[in-house]
């Protein structure tokens, strides 16, 4: 929607409209764009990838006014929160000091440490240091579990 997003015309809908209820219908898999919608007072969020097999479904859910979050949005919730990434409240994003962002969005694209180090004017060490952090912060194990918050999360391109 170019002129307003999802999550406003949520929220505008809810103040004007309180008795109405919203389902999120959205391409982007992103945690913090659920948690956002959630919060704006969406009670339920399908993916349009699942459309055609989780939309209407959905949309019956909700006007039983209970929550429907179709299959993949609730991958994304679940998967958010094992991998301690926080609440609504407190997306995991902000965990992340401005500089662990950089070097998260450096690494994701692909550069190496030295690469990323040169490219923040500090020393590879210190990258290596940061990318350690953000994988304890973010309770993550694996590089490609970094990768792929990094996709869902608008860090980089998916």
């Amino acid at each position: 929607m170019p002129k307003i997003g999802g999550v406003e015309l949520t929220r505008q809908i809810k103040l004007a409209l309180p008795g109405t209820e919203v389902l999120g219908f959205t391409g982007t898999e992103s945690e913090e764009l659920v948690h956002q919608l959630f919060s704006a007072g969406a009670l339920g969020c399908v993916l349009k990838s699942d459309a055609s097999t989780q939309l209407i479904p959905a949309i019956k859910t909700v006007c039983q006014q209970k929550p429907d979050l179709g299959n993949s949005v609730s991958e994304i919730v679940i998967d958010g929160y094992l991998h301690g990434s926080g609440s609504p409240s407190h997306p995991s994003k902000s965990k992340l000091s401005p500089r662990e962002r950089e070097v998260l969005k450096l690494v994701a694209e692909g550069k190496s440490n030295k690469e990323a180090a040169a490219a923040l004017g500090t020393s590879m060490k210190t990258v290596e240091t940061q990318r350690a952090t953000i994988m304890r912060k973010l309770g993550f194990t694996t590089f490609s579990e970094l990768m792929r918050y990094a996709a869902r999360n608008h860090i980089v391109p998916p």
